[in-house]
Parts: C-alpha cells; sequence; structure tokens
C-alpha cells in the first residue's frame, strides 16, 4: 500500500527514521539537525549542513570536518570525491615547438612527463614553432589518460 501523501523527489537517501503516530516538535526537529554526519566525499556538520568536497580533493568516510587535498601534482577531476585512487596526476601538458626537429617528436615540458608530439603529413619545423600548409596536415599528441573539462590553449601565426 501506498501513502495517502505520496513525496516524490530527486536526489539520494543518506538516512530515514519513521515515527509512527507523532508529529515531530520544532524543538525535536532542531535537535535531529547535524546529528547525521556528512556523507563521504562532504563535509561539514551534518546533515543538512554538508559541503560537497570539490575538485582536487576528496573525502573517504562519513563525518569529515574538512576535504583532503590530492597528493602534490594529482587532481581530482570531480567534485565529491570518495577515495585518493580518484586523485589522478594533473593533466595539465604543454609542448614548445618553437626549434622544434623534423626529425624527432617534442616532449611535453611538464615535469615527470614524457609525451610527444609529432609533425605529420607534411608539417615541419622552424624557430617559430610547427608550420602547417593547410593540406591536411598535423600533430600526433601521444595517448594520455584525462577526465573532466578539456580545454586547449593554442598560440598561432596566420599567414593568409
Amino acid at each position: 500500500n501506498r501513502a495517502e501523501n505520496d513525496l516524490a523527489f530527486d536526489g539520494t537517501v543518506a538516512y530515514l527514521k519513521i515515527y509512527h503516530n507523532k508529529e515531530l516538535t520544532d524543538s525535536e526537529v532542531s535537535a535531529l539537525q547535524n546529528t547525521i554526519p556528512c556523507y563521504a566525499g562532504s563535509y561539514g556538520a551534518g546533515l543538512p549542513d554538508c559541503t560537497t568536497c570539490p575538485f582536487g580533493t576528496y573525502t573517504s568516510s562519513p563525518g569529515a570536518s574538512a576535504c583532503t587535498e590530492c597528493p602534490t601534482g594529482k587532481t581530482s577531476f570531480t567534485s565529491g570525491a570518495t577515495s585518493d585512487s580518484i586523485c589522478v596526476r594533473d593533466s595539465t601538458h604543454e609542448w614548445n615547438f618553437m626549434g622544434c626537429s623534423d626529425e624527432s617528436p617534442t616532449v611535453d615540458e611538464t615535469d615527470g612527463s614524457s609525451l610527444k608530439a609529432t609533425a605529420k603529413n607534411g608539417a615541419t619545423c622552424s624557430t617559430e614553432g610547427m608550420v602547417f600548409d593547410g593540406n591536411n596536415d598535423w600533430v600526433d599528441l601521444d595517448n594520455w589518460e584525462w577526465g573532466g573539462t578539456t580545454s586547449i590553449e593554442v598560440y598561432v601565426k596566420y599567414d593568409s
């Protein structure tokens, strides 16, 4: 049987307690506030006063008073992370093509990275950078794992 007053909601149930034949007073409701710990991936005094951990942080257990920063050089690409295993290497990569060589790939300048960018199908190198003739040439980048929002910054000298 369904209750006479159906309750519909969109969300996650963290805790449920049903009081039969009892209407809670305002002071009883106040006393219940913040007695339920914040869920993993958030921090605060307790439900309903919880804040989701921001990008680059996590909490792995309920009831945390603060989020833990991912280790140096790592970040999480999602808010509300619940484990340090979600922290991955910061995926900022940078290739300087000024003075690159046609014969060998350009290696990523990020510390500890060895990702390579290689001129393909007619792209060539110069002291000013990678030169494209506009005829289906490109730079091939090694595969790497990434997540979250991705932005690409490119500096271009447009010849014609």
